[in-house]
């Protein structure tokens, strides 16, 4: 048996104390260092991810931006439209709830987007008519095109008139984006006869995109008998559609234009036959004298 001295026996411990403590000091580098890559790590990916998170805003406020335009420009007038306020902002339609408080009148007007105005309908606007022009001018902006399309000429109806009355026409014959509708708002200046509208009603027949449109401008005019209108009227004879040619002849009848007589006789060869005529009557109307047509002019 291996007998040791203390002496020996000491240095053999101290050695492996020596050779523990060696070995001992190895894992911890190798944590220091892997806990070093970690934390290396760790930087790395909240970068990562404050890099990502900050894309994802930018994407949101791009797409939010985008909404926002697309939302603009959906309430601005469309050169489409045809209307004359092209670019312009116009008002979001209302709903029925919004007309009035008149729980019957609000059922009427409902109807109007699915049929024509019935004699009692008609006979309860009559009756309720301070109340009736109220929701009426405001139907004028309803969110139902058939709706809009009528109040014109059921405003007409219960003869309202009135600065707010001016607005809402103002605002269907300049913004309205249906040109149907901008038509049948003309048209029910016809019988309403509103002189305030007359400047409107020149602008619109000069410019508005919509043959039908001018058309009915030129009627109303005529209807309306204001003469600051002569001039215009005399330059729509100008106009490519015929129906707006048309009404304009008519209306210089109405006016009782005679310093349009010479614009009319170039009328007698006008390409289409109903302009024809219809300046043949006009003419004998304002001079007393009798005219026949002439051989249609060449379209260039």
């Amino acid at each position: 048996m291996l007998r040791l001295t203390r002496s020996r026996l000491a240095l053999v411990l101290m050695g492996g104390l020596m050779l523990t403590l060696t070995v001992g000091c190895k894992p911890s580098e190798k944590v220091h260092k892997r806990l070093g890559k970690t934390l290396e790590q760790e930087q790395a990916e909240a970068e990562k991810a404050k890099v990502e998170a900050a894309h994802r805003v930018e994407e949101e406020q791009a797409r939010l931006a985008a909404e926002a335009k697309a939302k603009d420009e959906a309430t601005k007038v469309s050169a489409a439209s045809g209307a004359i306020a092209v670019g312009e902002k116009f008002d979001p339609f209302i709903t029925t709830e919004e007309l009035t408080d008149d729980v019957e009148l609000r059922s009427g007007i409902e109807k109007l987007a699915r049929e024509r105005p019935s004699k009692n309908f008609l006979a309860m606007l009559t009756s309720k008519r301070a109340k009736a022009g109220e929701a009426l001018t405001r139907a004028l902006w309803h969110d139902n095109a058939n709706v809009r399309s009528q109040s014109g000429a059921l405003l007409a109806h219960v003869k309202a008139t009135g600065p707010e009355v001016d607005a809402a026409f103002t605002r269907s014959l300049r913004t309205e984006p249906d040109r149907d509708v901008r038509a049948m708002v003309a048209k029910a200046l016809v019988t309403h006869n509103l002189n305030s509208m007359v400047p409107l009603l020149i602008e619109v027949m000069a410019k508005d995109g919509e043959g039908q449109v001018r058309a009915n401008c030129a009627y109303a005019l005529g209807a309306i008998g204001d003469r600051q209108a002569i001039d215009p009227v005399i330059a729509a004879l100008a106009d490519k559609e015929t129906w707006v040619r048309l009404r304009a002849v008519t209306a210089l009848r109405r006016l009782k234009a005679k310093e349009a007589v010479p614009s009319l006789e170039h009328m007698l060869s006008d390409q289409n036959v109903l302009v024809r005529q219809d300046t043949v009557r006009a003419l004998k109307a304002l001079t007393g004298r009798r005219y026949t047509e002439k051989a249609p002019r060449l379209v260039q």
